[in-house]
């Protein structure tokens, strides 16, 4: 999966069972890598043919989730590659 440009989010996906709405709305703001934690705070939602962001389907307005070791090696791999692309666009990101 690492070889992949989405491993990092089927691999969060799959080790925590976030939905599909909640892991495409994540921002870096929303992961501490340090403490390997997810906050999930909004998700993205097909309604009448348009994308909307919504709150969660829990009754808190977010939830954190623990996220394994490896997964978290992951998704720091997946942010370095990402900063190292926006470099090569010279701010056309």
């Amino acid at each position: 999966m690492d070889d992949h440009r989405l491993g990092a989010l089927f691999a969060l996906m799959l080790s925590t069972g976030l939905r599909q709405g909640e892991a495409f709305w994540l921002r870096w703001a929303d992961i501490d890598l340090k403490k390997g934690i997810v906050v999930v705070r909004r998700q993205l939602q097909r309604v009448g043919g348009a994308l909307e962001t919504n709150d969660v389907k829990t009754s808190k307005p977010r939830r954190t989730v623990n996220v394994a070791p490896l997964v978290v090696k992951l998704l720091r791999a997946q942010k370095e590659a990402q900063a190292e692309d926006r470099l090569a666009c010279r701010g056309a990101w």
